[in-house]
C-alpha cells in the first residue's frame, strides 16, 4: 500500500513541549498561540517570567478557548529577593 506524504505527516510522533515565556514580549504570545495550535505540538506546560495575575489569566484564556485546559501553567516573579 501506497503512503502519500499527508499520510506520513498525521503519523508522525507528537512532539513534548515545555514552553517557558516571558510575558513582556509579544512576540512569545505569538509562539504560544503557535504551538497550543500545532497539530505535532503536545505543549505539557507553560512557564511565565514574571507571571502576574492579568497574564497568567490571559494564558489561561488561551490555553482554554484552544481546549487545553490540562496544560500546567506556572509563573513566577525574577525581581523577588533570594534567601
Amino acid at each position: 500500500k501506497k503512503h502519500t506524504s499527508q499520510q506520513n505527516y498525521t503519523k508522525m510522533a507528537l512532539m513534548d513541549v515545555v514552553f517557558d515565556m516571558e510575558t513582556q514580549d509579544p512576540d512569545d504570545f505569538l509562539c504560544l498561540i503557535w504551538l497550543a495550535s500545532h497539530p505535532r505540538v503536545h505543549l505539557k506546560a507553560v512557564t511565565l517570567i514574571p507571571g502576574s495575575q492579568e497574564q497568567v489569566g490571559l494564558v489561561r484564556w488561551l490555553l482554554s478557548t484552544l481546549g487545553l485546559e490540562d496544560v500546567a501553567i506556572g509563573a513566577g516573579n525574577i525581581a523577588h529577593s533570594k534567601p
